[in-house]
């Protein structure tokens, strides 16, 4: 990322800081909630103050606003220190077939096993600064001609597809509905992809070609605009991730390509975005049925049974329950590792389906660590197979179910080199290149480790292919001078 408002400060003292935070935290929980004084607390309070490090250097100005070094350790307190407590002190826990008894006994023994992660994923960082950073010998720039052509060409299909969308399933109220768009995620895929294909187009038009500088008010507007634009296209339909996820591609255009977003602005986003994850979650789980809905106590009664403000804060923010319970799993005799399969099937989903294999995917490999059910692997289903589990494992859980215990510090060896690669990619490009547009389909799977793989390749294919299309038909590329080419 560009070293926006970014300050040369110690990363001792902000280690000294994050274990300070850490221990605070656990001294908290423990003085609050008679179930956390547990031995658990101490590999819970070792996470914190790993993963505390990198948050705390963000937050005293060490890494740029948009870093994801930064951004992950600032989160990472929270997934790997503050959701646990909380499963405990609001004794909320997943209640499945496997669920071992002691279930804060494995929290723990998860935890230890986070701890080791977390010591090689700085040690990897430390090893492997530049991982994947290859120099490039030519300029990516804009075509203004094909950009005037295609432009418009893009944004008339994709309108078409996304009409065709709310048509078939009834207008906005209908593609509320569960189920209504199945078999229909090409379509999607083209039809969502409209205020990203807008965000580079202006972007390409006015700040590449143009090199126009525009006003404050006038970037907020174009950026409160595309905000409706988003939540219009994709928001009706449920689903966060596609919210969030064009949000950031936003975000980082903004911050990379027009003029860097204070801080001040990062941090009030920060309490409203946990808030739209919570709200949101009323949404997703009432669908249609929200214009019902006449109070607070008529929530209440109708989510009692699924879903409220902590198990949205639970299950969205943190993997450390549904790990506890693989971890349980396969240190069981009943564990079945699937050895790299799950990996498989998930790049398999870039196949289409009667070509793919009959692969074992996640649903299945985690529906009988979670429950002991074993299904037979269908590639040619387009939604969630019967009686399959839907959970997200996290990059950690789907090791286990690969590889059992020692998947999870490979894991973290593994997000630590993508982690430093994504990280490092703006910075690997000339001055002027357009491809930095592409850069947010990845940098948003290197801020988190809760997402599975599926997740990753499905995101990256269906966010990206159509805006990445658009940025390689715009294209027109220049070969860099020798020394040039070598300093990147």
């Amino acid at each position: 990322m560009i070293d926006t408002h970014k300050k040369r400060v110690s990363y001792l003292g902000s280690g000294l800081a994050a274990a300070l935070l850490a221990l605070t935290i656990s001294a908290a929980f423990m003085a609050l909630s008679e179930g956390c004084i547990h031995w658990f607390v101490i590999p819970l309070t070792l996470c914190g103050f790993l993963i505390g490090i990198d948050g705390v250097h963000w937050l005293r100005r060490g890494y740029d606003i948009l870093d994801p070094l930064g951004i992950f350790g600032a989160f990472g307190i929270l997934a790997f220190q503050i959701i646990p407590f909380l499963h405990v002190a609001w004794r909320i826990f997943p209640q499945v077939p496997n669920t071992p008894h002691d279930w804060v006994h494995w929290l723990g023994i998860m935890a230890w096993f986070n701890v080791l992660g977390l010591v090689l994923l700085h040690l990897t960082r430390r090893l492997f600064p530049n991982s994947f950073r290859f120099p490039t010998r030519r300029l990516w720039t804009v075509s203004r001609r094909r950009l005037a052509i295609l432009t418009p060409v893009f944004l008339l299909v994709a309108v078409a597809f996304q009409c065709y969308v709310f048509y078939s399933v009834g207008g906005l109220v209908g593609i509320t509905e569960y189920g209504v768009l199945d078999g229909k995620g090409f379509l999607v895929m083209i039809g969502e992809s409209i205020p990203t294909l807008v965000i580079f187009a202006v972007t390409l038009k006015w700040r590449f070609l143009d090199n126009r500088r525009v006003s404050a008010n006038t970037l907020f507007l174009f950026v409160m605009a595309m905000l409706v634009l988003i939540f219009f296209i994709t928001g009706f339909r449920g689903s966060r991730s596609n919210i969030l996820s064009a949000v950031i591609v936003l975000v980082c255009t903004v911050h990379l390509t027009w003029r860097p977003i204070p801080r001040r602005l990062i941090f009030l986003g920060i309490p409203l975005l946990f808030g739209f994850v919570t709200l949101y979650g009323l949404f997703k789980t009432m669908r249609s049925d929200i214009t019902q809905v006449r109070s607070l106590a008529d929530y209440r009664a109708r989510t009692e049974q699924s879903r409220n403000w902590k198990t949205t804060i639970l299950s969205d923010l943190g993997r450390s329950d549904v790990q506890a319970i693989l971890c349980y799993h396969v240190c069981s005799q009943h564990a079945r590792p699937r050895y790299g399969e799950t990996y498989l099937h998930a790049f398999s989903l870039a196949i289409p389906r009667s070509f793919r294999p009959n692969l074992t995917s996640k649903v299945v490999a985690g529906t009988y660590a979670l429950t002991g059910h074993e299904m037979i692997p269908d590639s040619s289903l387009t939604g969630l197979q019967q009686g399959g589990s839907s959970r997200v494992y996290g990059w950690a859980g789907e090791a286990m179910l690969n590889f059992g215990m020692i998947g999870v510090p490979l894991a973290f060896i593994a997000f630590a080199l993508w982690q430093t690669a994504v990280a490092r990619f703006p910075s690997s490009l000339p001055n002027g290149d357009i491809r930095i547009l592409a850069y947010p389909f990845f940098y948003i799977n290197a801020l988190t480790m809760i997402a599975d793989l599926n997740l990753v390749v499905f995101n990256v294919i269906k966010n990206g292919a159509l805006p990445c299309l658009f940025l390689i038909l715009v294209s027109k590329r220049m070969p860099l001078p020798r020394n040039d080419a070598g300093e990147q």
